[in-house]
């Protein structure tokens, strides 16, 4: 009787994540009908931005690495200082794609630059919150291979691969937090928890579907993106021929426009597929 009772139970567990599966990709076909140029347009608009920024924090990273009249050991903090706030604003920017969609659910557009000023601090202490976390959990493989101990090397290498587990655990627990901080405006911590909650509260088997669906898409994009990629690089050797200097400079500028239509491309089908599963978990969490 018990036994019969735990195969109902399972079947029906199967049957939800099945059903709530099949809502969200129907639900993001009518999301997309209605609202795909425009996410794709908003999406662009933000990708764009995003490499500007990018390209001119790693610009001003190899200016100061390569100037080698400077202080060495200075040069090198400058740096980092500006690897880490180019990082941290590039989320800032990212972060404004969640808000896209949301908009455009609702039927509005979205307003990139008020939505950046908006996200600015949030993402911020969030990212630091989350990423410091993950710092954490590697720490101690790290801090055993900088000693240089060949005794402690297969330890080493023993915690190196339990951090991986622990943090991509974390990635799977916590990958609603930031739509949970960018709309549902909670705190960080919050936000790390809220996320938690919904996955843990009977849905780790609806989730753990839908992350590999979400990898799967992925993969399909990437394929793309490597055809694209190579596609690019006998117009580049080309170049590199004529001009070395003009070869690089325009293959650069041809991998830039190709990822940010790739980005906005990817995040247009993912995305949505995102907020609508999250709002599903909502919905049943409560």
């Amino acid at each position: 009787m018990a036994t019969e009772k735990i195969k109902a139970t399972v079947k029906k567990e199967r049957k939800g994540t099945v059903q709530i599966l099949s809502e969200t990709m129907n639900e993001e076909v009518g999301y997309l009908e209605k609202n795909l140029l425009q996410l794709f347009k908003d999406l662009l608009k933000i990708n764009l931005l995003n490499i500007v920024i990018l390209g001119l924090g790693f610009g001003i990273l190899l200016f100061l690495l390569s100037d080698s009249s400077s202080n060495a050991p200075v040069m090198i903090i400058a740096a980092i200082i500006i690897m880490i706030i180019t990082l941290l604003i590039s989320a800032v920017i990212s972060s404004v794609q969640i808000n896209a969609v949301d908009e455009r659910a609702r039927g509005n557009a979205v307003r990139i630059l008020s939505k950046v000023k908006e996200n600015f601090v949030p993402v911020i202490l969030y990212s630091i919150l989350f990423y410091g976390i993950i710092l954490i959990v590697f720490l101690p493989p790290v801090l055993i291979f900088l000693s240089g101990s060949t005794s402690l090397l297969l330890l080493a290498l023993g915690l190196l691969f339990f951090s991986l587990i622990i943090s991509l655990l974390l990635f799977f627990l916590m990958q609603f937090g930031l739509w949970e901080l960018v709309i549902n405006k909670r705190e960080p911590v919050a936000s790390l928890k809220r996320s938690y909650e919904l996955i843990t509260n009977g849905n780790i088997i609806k989730t753990l579907i839908f992350w590999i669906c979400i990898i799967v898409i992925g993969l399909g994009f990437g394929i793309v993106f490597q055809v694209l990629y190579y596609l690019i690089s006998p117009i580049s050797t080309l170049f590199l021929m004529i001009n070395g200097i003009i070869g690089i400079l325009i293959y650069v500028f041809l991998l830039a426009i190709i990822n940010v239509v790739y980005s906005a491309l990817v995040y247009t089908v993912m995305l949505p597929f995102q907020y609508i599963f999250w709002k599903k978990l909502e919905e049943i969490s409560g």
